[in-house]
């Protein structure tokens, strides 16, 4: 949730910013601070200003998009157009990779594509692999059998560029 749809709630509510932060047990300008997207709140300062708006907080996985997968270079067929700034460096393949939740994907052929990738990552950028094993490690080896050659091939075209 971002600070304007705390605004949006609060002025729904019809409450004043004075209003919620009493309530909610926080100091007005903490309030402020969140409502203006400038504050990190704890989790505690979270949930009670949640509850204070008629509001949970839940954690799920983030959905991965073809776009996402587009982006890092995961060859798909129905490639997407990416809208972010291309990645030309391993810091930003590192940085777009971390924001792809695996477990997500329920396509066969995004599947299929993605663990391909990973492979290539894997066997020729072990350094590179070591940096995002544990975030896709568990997901690759119970996909592993999806893994084409084909695919393996082009995703190593576009990883030779940026690594």
């Amino acid at each position: 949730m971002t600070g304007f749809n705390i605004k949006s709630r609060r002025i729904q509510l019809g409450m004043t910013q004075v209003q919620v932060a009493n309530s909610s047990h926080i100091s007005l300008a903490t309030f402020q601070n969140i409502e203006a997207g400038k504050a990190n709140p704890s989790l505690s300062t979270l949930q009670a200003l949640l509850q204070t708006l008629g509001l949970k907080l839940e954690v799920r996985p983030l959905k991965t998009t073809v776009e996402d997968l587009t982006q890092v270079g995961v060859p798909l067929m129905e490639a997407a157009p990416v809208t972010h700034k291309p990645i030309k460096t391993p810091k930003s393949l590192l940085s777009a990779l971390k924001t792809i939740e695996p477990f997500s994907l329920t396509e066969e052929r995004n599947k299929k594509a993605f663990a391909s990738y990973l492979i290539a990552l894997r066997d020729h950028y072990p350094s590179f692999w070591n940096e995002i094993e544990y975030h896709f490690g568990q997901w690759l080896n119970q996909n592993n059998s999806l893994v084409s050659a084909h695919l393996r091939r082009l995703s190593l075209s576009f990883l030779k560029d940026v690594l």
